[in-house]
């Protein structure tokens, strides 16, 4: 319209999201950017409107931001209080162990930390004794979406509810979490943990609405049970532990067809049940070890092969594995790009997050529902019935979740006591004034 103004015109308003997605583009200047701008130097310092300005930078190494005095909306009140540090640096480590060890000498001030074993054990040295650093535990509501062992429905071991069911059954949380995680992690229980939207026990009575029409496609318990992850702690009222999970296990993979010969489970045709975890990385392979035991028990041989990062992801986009440890994250505004995960178009399109191969109608048309809800309160319970609905379609073995950010931070950094809900903001934080005394 004018240089202070863009106007977007829609052909529907079906979308209601479409608006506030459009609304978070940057705009840049025409006249900076030219069609040749990255071609002639690709390592010029751009022009930005924010309230920092790239001072200067080493590549691979270091990128120095200054504080820049005439930031346009510097005296906003949703400014004030934020951007506290005249200058802000980032510094780049390739290896883990040197970066932490830098952290501890005094080499930078905070870090964000997204091991369990290091948080647990690593924070050692003089730094620590002579307490000079403070480790924060930063509550937060961000969903947590889901990450977990997905089953590939396309192939056809995994086709039965029963039998992706049954090894449901067999991964043992607890052991994992107390073992490997130090017990820092909560369990995930829906494909949007640590939100509004993660389903209630039992469908509210708008949900029961919207779930009506599918009921005889989908499972029973969808309307009359809480779905519930096995535990083995015994601390429940049926006080399970693993044992008792894999008997129940194993009726599930015998209602399937499927029987014991010789130590191993065999389907009608003898054939071995037997299958292969894809990885790209050695964090998980601890965790799928352990599954795997569990996994023999039940006479399945769950292989693990480890592949490069490119062959990794050409595998995925085209849906080349049995089984994956994947995450689909969620936003604290759910819309159309659940399309996009759960959808059935993208069930049969390659390179889409629909990992499992979900293709429901149920689904379909609840996605829709969230696009298109008129408010929250509908949105709400579409998006919690879509949730009941995948959770008991048993698409993938839930994991666990971080409820809180870990931050070690040396003792002259200032933090407001409350944090925001959806995140923490450095830009918040300042230098306290008695930092020479450190």
């Amino acid at each position: 319209l004018d240089k202070h103004h863009v106007k977007f015109i829609f052909k529907t308003t079906e979308n209601k999201e479409l608006p506030l997605i459009l609304g978070q583009l940057q705009i840049f200047s025409k006249k900076a950017f030219q069609k040749d701008y990255f071609e002639k130097n690709p390592l010029l310092i751009p022009v930005s409107s924010g309230p920092y300005v790239i001072a200067s930078f080493d590549v691979g190494k270091k990128i120095t931001y200054q504080r820049n005095p005439n930031y346009w909306a510097r005296n906003l009140p949703s400014r004030k209080g934020q951007f506290n540090f005249d200058e802000i640096k980032f510094e780049y480590y390739k290896d883990e162990t040197i970066a932490l060890q830098a952290f501890l000498s005094g080499a930078y001030d905070w870090r964000l930390e997204s091991t369990a074993k290091i948080w647990a054990r690593g924070y050692v040295g003089k730094a620590m004794d002579n307490k000079k650093i403070t480790k924060y535990l930063i509550a937060h509501k961000m969903p947590s979406g889901m990450q977990g062992f997905f089953f590939n429905t396309r192939r056809e071991i995994f086709k039965d509810k029963r039998v992706r069911e049954a090894l449901f059954y067999a991964f043992d949380f607890e052991w994992a979490n107390k073992n490997l995680f130090f017990s820092q992690y909560k369990r995930t229980t829906s494909f949007f943990s640590n939100s509004i939207y993660a389903s209630p026990p039992l469908p509210s009575p708008e949900e029961k609405v919207l779930l009506a029409p599918y009921e005889k496609s989908l499972d029973e318990r969808v309307f009359k049970e809480p779905y519930v992850v096995p535990r083995t702690d015994g601390v429940d009222v049926l006080g399970y532990n693993l044992r008792e999970n894999l008997k129940y296990a194993q009726k599930l993979l015998e209602s399937a067809g499927f029987s014991y010969k010789n130590m191993r489970l065999v389907d009608k045709n003898n054939k071995p049940f037997s299958f292969t975890l894809l990885l790209n990385s050695p964090a998980f392979e601890r965790l799928a070890l352990a599954f795997a035991k569990n996994l023999r028990v039940l006479g399945i041989e769950m292989k693990i092969q480890r592949v490069d990062l490119s062959q990794y992801v050409n595998r995925i986009k085209s849906y080349d594995f049995d089984m994956i440890v994947g995450v689909i994250g969620q936003s604290s505004f759910p819309g159309n790009e659940q399309r996009f995960y759960f959808g059935s178009l993208s069930a049969k399109e390659k390179g889409t997050r629909n990992y499992a191969g979900i293709s429901s109608k149920a689904v379909d048309d609840l996605i829709e529902k969230i696009i298109n809800a008129k408010d929250y309160k509908e949105q709400l319970a579409a998006i919690q019935a879509m949730d009941r609905v995948l959770l008991w379609g048993f698409y993938v073995i839930p994991h666990f979740y971080l409820p809180n950010y870990r931050i070690a931070a040396y003792n002259y950094i200032g933090m407001p006591e409350i944090s925001p809900s959806y995140g923490f903001s450095p830009y918040l934080w300042w230098i306290k004034k008695e930092r020479g005394l450190q």
